[in-house]
Formats: C-alpha cells, structure tokens, sequence
C-alpha cells in the first residue's frame, strides 16, 4: 500500500491497541470491527478439534 492508501485507511478509523499475548477474536464469537496494523506482527492459528490445522504471522 503507498501512503496515500494508509492516510485514508488511518483517517476512517479510530485508532486502539491490542496488547501483547492477548486475543483479537476466538471462534464461536462474531467480529465487531476490522483491525489495520501500522505496527508489529500477529499470528492466526486455525484449529480444527484441539489441532491446529494452519499457522499464518503476518
């Protein structure tokens, strides 16, 4: 994305925070709001009977 694309994403959203070894969403749960990084990495885990099925760090 250039710069352009990020200052509009930034400028329509509200600016928070997910803090570190926290969860952003666990399954069974319906997503309230879309997130953007502009900072650090997050990993998603897919499970699938207590075995995790795939693995992605973004």
């Amino acid at each position: 994305m250039n710069k352009q694309q990020i200052d509009l994403i930034k400028s329509k959203g509200v600016p928070g925070e997910i803090k570190k070894d926290t969860y952003y969403h666990e399954a069974g749960t319906i997503a309230r709001e879309v997130i953007f990084l502009t900072k650090g990495v997050m990993r998603f885990s897919y499970y699938n009977n207590k075995v995790r099925i795939s693995q992605s760090i973004l």
